[in-house]
């Protein structure tokens, strides 16, 4: 059986947007479903729908501010449930995102003493809660401007596992830049925090305030207060991330 979720969506303005789910694969297969059940975001209420709507291929539609994993359960008969995921895409239309930075060489080192830029453009995974990817895009142009290579999960491709490409991302960066927004982060961005500090690499919080305690996080990561449009501020964080790897 080759079932997949689908999905399009509608930016409406207000960092908001309309989106719609459903079932894509061959006719023979779509018509050996009898339901659909849409698991989504604990925040959506209800966050369970069963559709049964095979005329719409058990379309869901919805809307909503953020990204998260759907999931769907697919039944075909008693006893037979097929287990379908898809991280949500929602991007901002193009007129109003943000202009793809250009990949300079580093910058020359000012006329003062401190550590000497790296000489290979260094690789950061940048890691963030979905309610923060307007904000951590601003990050991520800043840290690129500063000639790092940034990888995120937007460079995913379809049908990934997930977990399997975050990891690869990870295990291919130099060093981790998680980005948050309040004391209360997403469990998947503290899952990936755990993860990098476990393998060993050179690991950063840049945070928006001075939250203290960030709950899901060790208290002894290194945590840097910046705006994600502050380059000079990003700039002295990564140079505390070079001597904490050094």
């Amino acid at each position: 059986m080759k079932l997949k979720i689908a999905q399009s969506y509608e930016y409406v303005g207000n960092d908001y947007w309309r989106w719609r789910a459903w079932l894509e694969g061959p006719a023979e297969d779509l018509d050996e479903v009898e339901s659909v059940k849409w698991l989504l975001h604990p925040s959506f209420t209800p966050s369970v729908v069963v559709s049964e709507d095979r005329g719409s291929k058990f379309a869901l539609d919805c809307s909503g501010w953020g990204t998260f994993l759907l999931r769907a359960e697919v039944l075909r008969g008693p006893d037979n449930v097929l287990h379908l995921r898809k991280m949500l895409e929602l991007n901002y239309p193009e007129p109003d995102a943000p202009s793809a930075p250009t990949r300079a060489a580093p910058p020359k080192p000012a006329a003062k003493s401190g550590p000497r830029p790296p000489v290979e453009p260094r690789k950061l995974f940048l890691s963030y809660g979905a309610e923060d990817r307007k904000t951590a895009l601003q990050l991520r142009s800043t840290l690129e401007s500063l000639g790092n290579i940034v990888l995120d999960d937007s460079q995913i491709q379809a049908g990934q596992p997930w977990d399997m490409a975050v990891r690869n991302l990870m295990s291919s960066a130099d060093a981790t830049v998680a980005f948050v927004s309040s004391d209360t982060p997403s469990t998947f961005l503290a899952s990936e925090v755990k993860s990098s500090v476990q393998s060993g690499k050179p690991t950063l919080v840049i945070a928006s305030e001075n939250f203290g305690e960030i709950l899901g996080l060790d208290a002894g990561l290194q945590i840097s207060h910046a705006r994600p449009d502050d380059r000079e501020g990003i700039a002295a964080a990564l140079d505390t991330l070079d001597r904490a790897g050094s």
